[in-house]
């Protein structure tokens, strides 16, 4: 979790879930199930906000989005966060990239095709720096979903105080 950039969590409402260990396990396990399909939504908003958002070389991050619920005695929490993509920050939130000098790692040279087409070799390249325009891929999805998923908890708890009325 450390080398996570990005996160968000499907925690609900924190009233309802603050006593999650005092309720009945029915409660539990309604929430469980809806968590899973909440967080599992989210991470597929991302992924899709990813696709139209960004241009064609985004699979190292598509492939970083993750998705983890956890269910415990006294939580149900589900996670999305993108891990070992290392620029996933500067695509969510933007980023200014100050000029800095690129030299090879692996090699004696840089290889590269210019802008004019011709073939380069340098030993290293001044780049001029630039501008990332934030790209809200995580806070957008949630965005769009946290309405949702506040009346789906609330409306998970009164389901399962139901079912546990019903059972006697």
């Amino acid at each position: 979790m450390a080398d996570d950039f990005l996160s968000v969590e499907v925690i609900g409402e924190r009233a309802l879930t603050r006593n999650i260990d005092q309720m009945p396990e029915v409660v539990r396990t309604i929430l469980a199930v809806k968590v899973k399909d909440w967080t599992h939504r989210l991470a597929e908003a991302v992924r899709s906000n990813i696709e139209s958002r960004l241009s064609q070389k985004s699979g190292k991050l598509l492939r970083g989005v993750q998705e983890e619920v956890i269910v415990g005695r006294d939580r149900v929490e589900g996670r999305v966060f993108i891990a070992g993509v290392p620029h996933a920050q500067a695509q969510e939130r933007g980023a200014v990239i100050p000029p800095h000098i690129i030299r090879p790692r692996n090699a004696k040279v840089l290889a590269f095709f210019a802008a004019t087409g011709d073939k380069v070799i340098a030993s290293r390249v001044f780049h001029p720096g630039g501008q990332i325009p934030p790209h809200y891929f995580m806070k957008d999805a949630y965005r769009e979903m946290g309405p949702e998923i506040s009346r789906g908890i609330k409306k998970a708890v009164v389901e399962g105080i139901l079912a546990r009325m019903r059972q006697g």
